[in-house]
């Protein structure tokens, strides 16, 4: 739609373009007549609401308000049956039903003040005479006409620009510096990476067939193993049957040799003696020497034994406390070694940090303090490469009058920046600097004015 839109707004305004300058005025192509259909006069009957003219359609009383498919409408029109339908009076003076009940919406409006418009400048024609003349003239051909431009759009607003000159944003060669590490950083590790890791999957590939070649070369001698072991079985198994057999016949004939033995034992008489053996290998008589033995012996034995397990524990203990003390003391000498590490570390790291800020123009000044007190860290402030020497310490100067009152105090002549031990004489060797080496000290106070020179006395002629 809006290509259409487009399209007929382009034809409309070639249309008036082509149109003559003359034929934009006002003119009629017809002439005016009177309108036929409408009676000259009025009824005599009283009937003037049905033929009064109306301007406006919203007062005329032969439009039917409301919508012509509702159920209203329909029953009106089921009233007005047969020839009511075809008498055009009838309709009109049917009107809708008004609810009883009253309503906000009731109240009208105050009508608008008219005020007249003077018509009568448009009754008469303002026609200008036309100048007419004849010319002869042959025309060509019509040329083919020129194709539509192409729709642009108006352009709207105010156009503005900014011009930035090298080093109002950035300094190309300092702010690329960590980007070329990174990547450089970046790329030597993903190159170290990727060796390792075609090293470990060789290394990988090496153990696998290793591995491979050692489980079956223990499936192997596992099996050679199971193989023995179940001969060493059938072995066992028949040794333990003739064993078996054999010790059921020694039980059987040392039972008859008892048995023996018992018959000639009840012949002879020596059942007594047996019984005195047997009891004294049961220890059931005392025995002298045993008792002086337990009773003089094994105290003293016992007594020593306590004694030297006592002298044990305690070499024990001694000897626990001394590990103890070597691991305590081993481990505190680690433990401050990992916090010089540490502190190693972190101030590495300040340091880059630092490094980094002087490369974006953020200096920090060390003040020596005296005393043995060490360097005061002041800043960061702020520096530009455009900057000249003189300026840089005049800014550092004021950032000391706002931030550190008492620095500035005693200096009041200034300050002088320092590379080390060097004086600074271009901005540029500030932002090469290294963490810590910019310092500054007092400049020397201006030397005094020198007095005029007094004129040479005069000397009267003449004198004595």
């Amino acid at each position: 739609q809006v290509v259409v839109c487009a399209h007929a707004l382009r034809a409309c305004r070639f249309a008036v373009l082509a149109v003559p300058a003359m034929s934009l005025t006002q003119t009629f192509q017809s002439r005016p007549k009177a309108v036929d259909g409408r009676q000259r006069y009025r009824p005599q009957d009283g009937g003037e609401e049905d033929y009064a003219f109306h301007t406006n359609i919203h007062s005329d009383t032969r439009v039917f308000r409301g919508n012509t498919h509702s159920t209203h409408t329909k029953k009106v029109f089921e009233k007005l049956s047969g020839d009511a339908l075809n008498d055009s009076t009838a309709v009109r003076r049917v009107r809708r039903q008004r609810s009883t009940k009253n309503s906000i919406f009731d109240i009208e409006l105050p009508k608008p003040d008219r005020v007249p418009v003077d018509l009568h400048s448009h009754l008469v024609e303002d026609a200008a005479p036309v100048k007419v003349a004849q010319v002869v003239t042959q025309t060509d051909a019509f040329q083919p006409e020129p194709p539509p431009p192409a729709f642009k759009v108006q352009k709207s607003g105010i156009d503005a620009s900014t011009q930035v000159y090298d080093g109002d944003l950035f300094h190309f060669d300092i702010e690329v510096r960590p980007i070329v590490d990174v990547i450089a950083d970046k790329i030597m590790e993903q190159s170290l990476m990727e060796v390792q890791e075609e090293m470990e999957l060789a290394e990988m590939g090496k153990f696998k067939q290793k591995w491979f070649r050692r489980q079956k070369e223990e499936m192997d001698a596992w099996k050679t193993l199971v193989e023995q072991e179940r001969a060493f079985y059938r072995e066992t198994k028949e040794l333990m049957s003739q064993e078996s057999k054999r010790v059921d016949r020694e039980a059987d004939l040392l039972r008859k040799l008892e048995v023996l033995a018992l018959a000639e034992q009840a012949g002879s008489g020596t059942q007594v003696d047996q019984a005195f053996f047997d009891l004294s290998a049961l220890q059931a008589f005392t025995v002298p020497d045993a008792a002086r033995v337990e009773r003089d012996v094994f105290p003293f034995l016992l007594e020593q034994a306590n004694s030297d397990i006592a002298r044990m524990l305690d070499a024990h203990a001694v000897v626990d406390g001394l590990i103890l003390n070597v691991v305590q003391s081993t481990a505190a000498s680690h433990e401050a070694a990992r916090q010089a590490h540490k502190q190693v570390v972190a101030k590495r790291q300040a340091n880059e940090k630092e490094e980094r800020e002087i490369m974006k123009g953020n200096i920090r000044i060390y003040v020596d303090q005296g005393g043995g007190k060490g360097k005061l860290p002041i800043g960061p402030v702020r520096i530009s490469t455009d900057e000249q020497p003189d300026d840089v310490h005049d800014s550092i100067m004021a950032w000391l009058q706002e931030n550190h009152p008492e620095v500035a105090g005693q200096n009041p002549y200034g300050v002088e920046l320092l590379i080390g031990d060097t004086p600074m004489t271009e901005t540029k060797q500030l932002f090469t600097a290294r963490a810590g080496q910019i310092t500054m000290r007092a400049k020397d106070p201006p030397p005094p004015p020198t007095p005029p020179e007094e004129p040479p006395p005069e000397v009267e002629e003449g004198g004595a």
